[in-house]
């Protein structure tokens, strides 16, 4: 894996930087969010929203990179300026060893492997932790999950509080 804030080439040929997120992503991670789908959007955080507000940016961005970890990729345009396509993320809960994640990507960057490179990133800072288990809560209708996270070592299990969600498990 390339080290934090390397250029890292894709399957399909475009480059992204990948870091950790931090305070100064404010703004760009309002873009980011904004330029999901209404659905990714949904899919993201599991209700609908409009668009995120000055505590939810803040929640997302000002983070302490202990029990609580973001990683972003950054696609730079032709004259430099860089923007959001993908982020990942874990916070640990309750149980010490376990971490809930979230993982999502552009539409457009979709077809590429983005998605696999931000879960290694995330699953290395993961270990790095000391975290055995990961764990993805994801509406029943997130096709994209349903076909991602099997693939990359998820077990899927239906969630016991909610008929609406299921829970995708890995063991580090």
């Amino acid at each position: 894996m390339n080290a934090v804030n390397q250029p890292t080439r894709l399957d399909d040929g475009r480059e992204v930087e990948i870091r950790r997120i931090g305070p100064q992503d404010h703004a760009a991670k309002r873009d980011f969010i904004m330029a999901l789908s209404p659905r990714m959007r949904r899919y993201r955080f599991l209700e609908q929203i409009n668009e995120p507000s000055e505590e939810l940016l803040k929640r997302l961005t000002d983070i302490d990179h202990v029990d609580d970890e973001a990683f972003v990729a950054i696609a730079r345009d032709e004259t430099g300026a860089g923007r959001i396509v993908g982020v990942s993320r874990y916070s640990v809960g309750n149980a010490p060893d376990s971490c809930e994640i979230a993982l999502v990507v552009l539409d457009e960057w979709r077809p590429s492997n983005l998605k696999q490179v931000l879960l290694g990133r995330l699953t290395e800072a993961a270990r790095a932790r000391g975290l055995k288990r990961m764990v993805s809560v994801d509406s029943t209708d997130n096709r994209y999950m349903h076909e991602f996270a099997p693939a990359h070592g998820f077990d899927c299990v239906p969630d016991p509080e909610d008929s609406t969600q299921v829970l995708y498990i890995r063991t580090l």
